[in-house]
């Protein structure tokens, strides 16, 4: 029972852990359906992200490093004018497939483009859930998007601070 809520207290603090990483957040205009809102962005490697999906990253990129495989983002959160010239590729014949700008989930920072080296796409199978990620594009293994953390994490998260 102890080691349980011990656990638990654990999974909750995770999050916080990758908050002591010194992330400097910026003010960025994401879009969600079309609509444009203010979101805060950091920069992993030599893209940005949103926070809250940065952190979520750091902690599973982490766990992955503790099972010998390495996690690294190769695109990000992107501008509105980045999103129309990845649209514009595609539309054109020579880009990956892409969403309209005001559209993508890149635009709101929790989509990731992730470099899939050896045992990186079995390791986010297996275990990209329990940190929130979930792949969302048919097609294309390398994207993967902060959804938030599983919803049993959160109701165990809950009951660990209520017991203390």
């Amino acid at each position: 029972m102890r080691a349980a809520v011990l656990l638990s207290i654990l999974a909750c603090a995770a999050p916080a852990a990758a908050e002591t990483i010194a992330l400097e957040a910026r003010p960025a205009v994401g879009y969600k359906k079309g609509r444009p809102h203010r979101i805060k962005v950091v920069t992993l490697g030599w893209t940005d992200v949103e926070i809250t999906t940065a952190r979520a990253f750091l902690v599973m990129a982490t766990a992955a490093a503790e099972d010998g495989v390495e996690l690294w983002i190769r695109s990000g959160f992107r501008s509105h004018d980045e999103q129309r010239m990845f649209y514009q590729a595609y539309r054109q014949g020579w880009g990956n497939r892409a969403a309209r700008p005001g559209h993508s989930n890149h635009q709101s920072g929790r989509a990731l483009d992730i470099y899939l080296g050896p045992g990186a796409y079995g390791w986010l199978e297996a275990n990209a859930r329990r940190f929130g990620f979930k792949r969302t594009v048919k097609g294309e293994p390398w994207h993967w998007e902060y959804v938030k953390r599983p919803r049993k994490q959160r109701r165990r998260a809950r009951r660990a601070t209520d017991r203390v």
